[in-house]
C-alpha cells in the first residue's frame, strides 16, 4: 500500500523522464562516440595515405636519383674507355712515327754512306790519275 498514490504517481512519472533522459544521453554519447571514432579512422586512413603517398614518392625520387648517378657513372665510364682509348692511339701514332723517322733516317745514312764510297772511290781515281799523269810527266823528262 502506498501512503500518497499520486506522489507515488509522479516520482514514477518522473523517474521514468529521468531513465529516458539517461537513456537519450546514453544514445546521444554512443553516436557522438561512434562518429568521434568514424572520425578518427578517416583522418587515421588519410594520414596512412598520404605516408604511403609520401614513401611512394621518396622511392621514386630514390630510384630517379640511383638510375642518374647510374648513368653518370656510366657516362665517365664510357669517357674514361674513349680517353684511354684515344691515348693509345696516340701512343701507337707516335711509335709509328718514330719508327718511320728511324727508318728513314738508317735509309738517309745508307745513302749518305753510298755517297761517301762513290766520291771517296772518284777522289781516289782522279789521284792515281793525277799520279799516272805526274809519273808520265817524269818519265817523259
Amino acid at each position: 500500500p502506498v501512503a500518497n498514490p499520486r506522489r507515488e504517481l509522479l516520482r514514477r512519472r518522473q523517474q521514468s523522464e529521468w531513465a529516458v533522459k539517461i537513456m537519450d544521453d546514453i544514445k546521444k554519447h554512443k553516436e557522438e562516440s561512434c562518429e568521434k571514432q568514424r572520425v578518427a579512422a578517416a583522418t587515421a586512413k588519410q594520414h596512412r595515405l598520404a605516408l604511403e603517398k609520401q614513401m611512394d614518392e621518396h622511392k621514386l625520387k630514390v630510384q630517379h636519383e640511383k638510375s642518374l648517378d647510374d648513368t653518370f657513372i656510366d657516362m665517365q665510364v664510357r669517357q674514361l674507355h674513349t680517353q684511354q682509348k684515344e691515348e693509345e692511339e696516340e701512343r701507337a701514332r707516335l711509335v709509328a712515327d718514330k719508327t718511320r723517322a728511324a727508318l728513314q733516317m738508317k735509309a738517309d745514312l745508307r745513302a749518305l754512306d753510298a755517297r761517301k764510297r762513290g766520291l771517296r772511290d772518284e777522289m781516289n781515281r782522279r789521284n792515281e790519275a793525277v799520279r799516272k799523269a805526274q809519273q808520265e810527266a817524269l818519265d817523259a823528262e
